[in-house]
C-alpha cells in the first residue's frame, strides 16, 4: 500500500498517498494497534502484562512515522480524526483513506464528487469499533430501557442499520439476508473483515491505557522522538497503569 501510495498520488492524480487518524486521541490508539497486529505484535502478552517494547511494534511505529515524514501522508495527518480524513478523501485529494463503516455511505451519498469510484479492502488488521448498549445498575427504569435496547438490537432494526450503510450491524443473520444483499452488497465484503477484526485490549481503565499509547505515538508522528523511545516509552507507561490495577 505504502509504495501504490507514493506511485500513484501527484502528478495528476490525488496530492495525498494515505489519510488516516494521526490526532493525539484513541483513534490514534486504533491506528497503532492495526499497525502493530499487522507486524505481528501485540501490546500485552497472554498473561496481560505490557508487551509493547518489541521488534514488531518498534517497526510498526517506524513505518507510521515514514508516512508521515516520507511523503505518503500529508503532514497535516498528525491532527486528522475521521472527519479530516473523510473529508479529503471524498473531495478526491487521497489514493488510500483508512476510517469506519460510516464512511462507506458518505463516499457514495448523492454530491460526493467520489461516488461509484472507490472500493473498500480489509486491513492487514483491524480493530473493532462499537456501539454498545449498557443498562445502569443505577436506572430509573430498568424494564423500559431493557425493552428499548431489545427493540435496538432486533432484526428489524438491525435490517435498517445495513441498509443506512452508517453502522454495521450486530446480528450475523443481518449479514446473510439475500434481500438485503441484494440491496447493499457491500454487507457480503464487511461481514468477513468483522470476523477478522479485534477487539481493543480488555484493560480496567482503558481510557488511560489508550492514551498512554496515543500520547506517546502522537510524539512520534511530530517528530519529537524517535519509534525506539516511543516504544520504550509506552512500554514503562503501560507497566506503571497495570501495575495499579
Amino acid at each position: 500500500m505504502e509504495a501504490m501510495a507514493l506511485e500513484l498520488r501527484g502528478d495528476g492524480g490525488p496530492p495525498h498517498g494515505f489519510v488516516w487518524q494521526g490526532d493525539e486521541y484513541d483513534g490514534l490508539t486504533c491506528s497503532t494497534l492495526e499497525q502493530v497486529w499487522a507486524a505481528g505484535g501485540d501490546v500485552l502478552d497472554a498473561d496481560g502484562r505490557a508487551d509493547f517494547d518489541n521488534p514488531a511494534a518498534r517497526a510498526a511505529l517506524e513505518q507510521m512515522a515514514r508516512y508521515v515524514t516520507g511523503g505518503v501522508s500529508p503532514a497535516e495527518v498528525v491532527s486528522y480524526q475521521e472527519g479530516a480524513a473523510l473529508a479529503d478523501f471524498r473531495s478526491g485529494d487521497a489514493v488510500f483513506m483508512r476510517n469506519w463503516f460510516y464512511a462507506w455511505a458518505r463516499l457514495q451519498e448523492p454530491g460526493s464528487p467520489v461516488m461509484g469510484q472507490v472500493g473498500i479492502a480489509p486491513l492487514p488488521a483491524s480493530c473493532l469499533a462499537g456501539q454498545s448498549l449498557v443498562l445502569s445498575t443505577g436506572s430509573l427504569f430498568p424494564e423500559q430501557a431493557f425493552r428499548f435496547m431489545a427493540f435496538l438490537a432486533a432484526p428489524e432494526q438491525q435490517a435498517q442499520l445495513a441498509l443506512s450503510g452508517l453502522q454495521a450491524p450486530a446480528l450475523a443473520e443481518t449479514y446473510q439476508d439475500p434481500g438485503l444483499l441484494a440491496r447493499n452488497p457491500l454487507l457480503a465484503e464487511l461481514y468477513p473483515a468483522l470476523l477478522a477484526a479485534r477487539p481493543r485490549p480488555q484493560v480496567p481503565d482503558y481510557a488511560r491505557f489508550s492514551e498512554a499509547i496515543y500520547g506517546e505515538v502522537h510524539r512520534l508522528l511530530q517528530g519529537s522522538q524517535d519509534p525506539a523511545a516511543t516504544a520504550r516509552n509506552v512500554q514503562a507507561r503501560l507497566e506503571e497503569l497495570l501495575a495499579e490495577e
